[in-house]
């Protein structure tokens, strides 16, 4: 059985599909003029940002469909674009349009949640996602509960200085309770951590690859440390963990409302931006930890992510992904890869299936999702997936599998809510998984 898993996994994720767009197939001509209509809550200027066509080229129909999906992309606050074309003022001219329908720009999203080791906690979230009517994201989040305490403060600019540049600058301070064994329940500690993050992003490196370079400045103060290992103990107690990370990001994704069947729904629904629907989107970065940039430890941190998506029909979608990841150096315990919950392989416990963490990690994911409701979809999923310590070789024996199915539920209010029911397969128990999807990242 876990044979036949992997195997259906690993041949969904290297499946590639190539699809050719047949609205406005055949049309032809020089672009005479490109209008943007429907924008009343941003300046026209930063709409036409995302639009590549120019005035006195050729029409070119992917292009066209591209630039549609960088608005819906790279605009969170934009619903849905509608792209037409009309005849110019003689024979050969096309005037193309991009009919905006805009949603709205301030949210403030209350979720709940549960795990093993945070039990219920609250999130309240806001988020201005056009600030001063000029693209910026303003976000503040909140998060409460026993086990944990949150908050955080985020600018993001998507054109700074009126360049293809990005910056983001984040301040934050998180306290979780964490059991170091979730599996069997014991072991426990808290760990602090307050910093400050810094991201420059460089767009159109390449066509739909995004160069950033982050910064990060954090403080770490472990506390109430109860029957711990002696590598828990044995560490810093407080240490500072300054980095300079680069990611490459590869996406052509493409985005559309949910499809539903039924009539139930929740009246004020937003699915566009939670629910890609066919393309691609990869990430490839590396993270230096080093006492040159005043941190406690050295260690280089590389991750690979794959994304694929894949429309099946008007309401189905097959979600693939794969992540790996290896840590050169020596890295402390929280800062290595877990597996396990409902983020990596459901149906175990949040970080259930490893102790003081890997410094090698591979998870492989496939989920069918089908739009039962305008803000409701169900899924099937599959997951497969370990994190090995240093010194040990990768061995695909080893990986431990999920399986189930769950619902995602959409709402303006609550951003998303995926709740997952998931079968550990050799633990041969069930597991119940609640996470949120936001807009804040």
């Amino acid at each position: 059985m876990r044979q036949i898993i992997l195997s259906i996994l690993i041949i969904l994720c290297l499946v590639q599909f190539a699809r050719a767009n047949d609205n406005l197939v055949g049309v032809t001509g020089i672009i005479e003029k490109i209008e943007v209509q429907g924008s009343t809550k941003i300046r026209e200027g930063f709409i036409r940002r995302e639009i590549t066509l120019k005035p006195g080229e050729d029409f070119n129909l992917e292009q066209a469909m591209e630039c549609k999906n960088n608005i819906l992309r790279n605009l969170k606050y934009i619903e849905a674009v509608n792209l037409y074309i009309e005849p110019g003022s003689e024979e050969g001219k096309l005037i193309v349009i991009f009919e905006l329908e805009e949603r709205k720009s301030k949210s403030f999203i209350m979720g709940a949640g549960y795990s093993e080791e945070e039990k219920f906690f609250g999130s309240w979230q806001i988020w201005y996602e056009n600030f001063l009517h000029r693209g910026m994201k303003l976000g503040v989040e909140l998060k409460e509960g026993k086990n944990v305490h949150g908050k955080s403060l985020t600018i993001y600019e998507p054109w700074l200085f009126h360049t293809p540049h990005s910056f983001k600058f984040k301040i934050y301070s998180y306290e979780y309770k964490k059991i170091q064994y979730p599996y069997e329940g014991k072991g426990e500690y808290w760990i602090d951590s307050d910093g400050a993050g810094f991201e420059f992003g460089k767009r159109a490196i390449l066509e739909n690859v995004v160069l950033r370079l982050k910064y990060r400045d954090e403080n770490v103060h472990l506390s109430d440390l109860k029957d711990v290992t002696p590598e828990v103990t044995s560490i810093k107690k407080n240490a500072s963990l300054n980095s300079l990370a680069a990611q490459l990001d590869f996406d052509t994704r493409k985005f559309q409302p949910i499809e539903g069947k039924f009539e139930l729904t929740f009246e004020d629904y937003d699915t566009t931006w939670l629910n890609p629907i066919d393309g691609r989107k990869y990430e490839l970065s590396v993270e230096v930890v080093n006492d040159l940039f005043g941190a406690d430890y050295s260690f280089n941190k590389w991750m690979l992510n794959l994304n694929q998506y894949l429309k099946l029909g008007a309401r189905q979608v097959l979600a693939l992904s794969g992540r790996g990841g290896y840590i050169a150096g020596d890295a402390p315990f929280y800062e290595r890869f877990y597996v396990g919950g409902g983020e990596t392989i459901r149906g175990y416990k949040e970080r259930g299936l490893t102790n003081t963490g890997g410094n090698k990690l591979l998870v492989l994911t496939t989920e069918y999702r089908l739009g039962l409701t305008k803000s409701v979809q169900g899924v099937l999923f599959a997951d497969a997936g370990y994190t090995w310590a240093k010194g040990t070789k990768v061995n695909f024996d080893d990986l431990e599998y999920g399986v189930g199915t769950g619902f995602r539920i959409y709402h303006s209010l609550i951003g998303g809510l995926n709740i997952n029911f998931g079968y550990g397969i050799d633990k041969k128990d069930w597991e119940i998984h609640i996470t949120t999807a936001n807009q804040g990242e």
